[in-house]
């Protein structure tokens, strides 16, 4: 399975685009965007709500138990480690989110609304499973087990090493770039 980064045209990314480079702390409050494109902050406020739940947008505040209001200050996520245009192999499939190996070599999640799909054929060694709350997740089997990237993220040298002898087995296009690119 095959997806190719995109950059989302929406609206309200774009007016905090152009807001967050020009304010002193580089966030943006759903006032000053509705300000811009004239709506309600209200409605600003659900959209960037939505735009969080997809990782386009985070709240710089801490006490995440308060509701965002007009006033909540927000950071555009950039997504920094993919290249624009560029095409990466998925590795895993986690609810909404597409694990690929970003441009810094680490298996990272990211909403699929960051990707166009390119090839969507699933490679046949994926295990396939939907949890009670309907999430799909597929791919290697023993990756699913319940801590295998935290693991892996924490250091495991163990579990890295079975990580990249997985990737050059199982992911051979991908081990290639990887290797081309070193």
């Amino acid at each position: 399975m095959w997806v190719e980064v995109v950059d989302n045209d929406n609206p309200i990314l774009a007016a905090a685009a152009t807001l967050s480079a020009v304010n002193n702390d580089g966030c943006v409050s759903a006032a000053e965007v509705a300000n811009i494109l004239q709506k309600t902050a209200g409605e600003i406020v659900r959209e960037l709500d939505v735009l969080a739940q997809a990782d386009w947008v985070v709240r710089s505040d801490d006490d995440w138990t308060v509701p965002p209001t007009s006033d909540t200050r927000w950071i555009l996520c950039l997504h920094s480690t993919l290249t624009l245009g560029k095409r990466y192999e998925v590795l895993e499939i986690d609810s909404d989110y597409y694990r690929v190996l970003d441009d810094r070599d680490d298996p990272v999640l990211f909403h699929y609304s960051c990707f166009r799909a390119v090839d969507l054929s699933e490679p046949e060694f994926w295990v396939r499973n939907v949890d009670k709350e309907g999430d799909r997740c597929a791919g290697p089997a023993h990756w699913m087990r319940p801590g295998y990237f935290e693991d892996y993220h924490d250091g495991k040298q163990t579990i890295r090493d079975a990580f990249w002898k997985d990737i050059c087995k199982l992911y051979p296009t991908t081990w290639e770039q990887r290797r081309a690119a070193s």
